[in-house]
């Protein structure tokens, strides 16, 4: 709150831009101004209490402004177990994911990862939901001592990244190869109407030639990732 009682003009997102801040940045000038009462960067960040129910039953659509898979909010700090159970899940603290977070040479804060498990602990079964908390660091604020609303901020308010990550797709590599022997056969029909084609991204460009002697372009056109089509001949 500003001075008089009266709330922050906090500005909102910029048009044509997406709030996908690094985890610095996130603590230095989001997390650290929320617990001061200072002013925001952007009014986008909302608060819920990210432990209280699983990742899929929170209010996921109160932040808006990000990149698709990812949201962020201010929340009350997690507990300090290992295991936070809930209701049909539990969080399990990730011992990688934990660790300090610098900047400018200063460490100004602390981030852990807590991964989301259906079922009870320790036989759940892991989910695509992960959370990130990060915590400032106390010598980072100043605060007075008889100052206890904002110690307690210091203490309890975190800001959360949850994450859905979504494992990639499997690649098929029958239908890979299957489709490369197609734009083979295009290639031999096209060669033999007097005509070449070049494999791209964007498939088969092809492009009528009146040359009666054939040069080889390039051993190797990549059409896929992964996949590798046969050579382009081209009439010259």
């Amino acid at each position: 709150m500003a001075s008089g009682g009266q709330a922050l003009n906090v500005p909102v997102l910029l048009a044509g831009y997406r709030f996908s801040p690094n985890n610095d940045d996130l603590i230095v000038y989001y997390l650290k101004r929320k617990i001061l009462g200072q002013q925001l960067p952007a009014d986008v960040i909302p608060t819920t209490d990210v432990y209280a129910s699983s990742p899929d039953k929170l209010p996921l659509d109160d932040f808006k402004g990000g990149v698709p898979n990812e949201w962020f909010f201010f929340s009350t700090r997690s507990k300090d177990d290992n295991i936070i159970a809930l209701d049909g899940g539990y969080y399990a603290i990730d011992p990688e994911g934990a660790g300090p977070i610098t900047w400018e040479g200063k460490v100004v804060g602390y981030v852990k990862t807590l991964n989301f498990y259906q079922g009870s602990s320790p036989d759940g079964t892991e989910t695509e939901w992960m959370v990130e908390e990060f915590r400032v660091n106390p010598e980072f604020v100043p605060v007075n001592n008889d100052d206890r609303s904002t110690q307690e901020k210091i203490q309890n308010l975190v800001a959360c990244k949850i994450s859905r990550v979504q494992p990639e797709p499997e690649w098929n590599w029958n239908s890979t190869f299957a489709d490369a022997q197609v734009h083979r056969n295009l290639l031999t029909q096209s060669l033999t109407k007097g005509s070449y084609c070049c494999f791209g991204m964007d498939g088969i460009r092809e492009r009528n030639s009146t040359s009666k002697h054939m040069k080889r372009l390039k051993d190797v056109r990549h059409f896929s990732p992964g996949s590798q089509i046969g050579s382009a001949w081209e009439k010259g």
